[in-house]
């Protein structure tokens, strides 16, 4: 079974936003794991900047990404796709891998070194979005995928 793990910078939310997550985890359960891993946001301060801030939530990141499965970084400048290019792109994938690291930045994005890392950036879209709100679009996204290739008619 595929398993998706998406990697976020902040601490997992206690509202409407964990239960849209939820929703969604549960919708693609039949198809897929979706694990959740939350990595410490760091501050901004007058003696570390917005760069130093975001090298340190890279290294952070780059220490819970998983060898031997594939890598995805969200972030504004990576290829956008439709939900059909992504869902046929993903089928392509999962000949090779069968673990999937999904990796969201927090206020500030993601640092060029980890950029470097993954195996491909993708972008939901020109417009930027709240790290919480990215991760559900990423698993609705997901489910919208696996629906799409197995036929489903959630896609419609």
């Amino acid at each position: 079974m595929v398993t998706f793990r998406i990697i976020s910078i902040g601490k997992p939310p206690k509202d409407w936003r964990s239960e849209a997550f939820q929703h969604y985890r549960k919708l693609i359960s039949p198809f897929a794991g979706i694990e959740e891993v939350f990595v410490k946001e760091q501050r901004v301060s007058e003696s570390s900047g917005v760069e130093d801030a975001l090298k340190r939530e890279a290294n952070s990141l780059m220490k819970v990404l998983a060898n031997g499965g594939y890598r995805i970084a969200l972030d504004r400048s990576g290829k956008q796709q439709s939900s059909v290019e992504l869902a046929r792109h993903l089928e392509g994938l999962f000949h090779r891998f069968s673990k999937y690291d999904l990796v969201i930045g927090g206020p500030h994005g993601l640092h060029e070194s980890l950029l470097r890392t993954v195996d491909e950036t993708v972008s939901f879209s020109h417009l930027t979005f709240p790290h919480d709100l990215a991760r559900i679009l990423l698993a609705e996204q997901l489910y919208r995928a696996m629906s799409i290739l197995n036929n489903l008619p959630y896609h419609r």
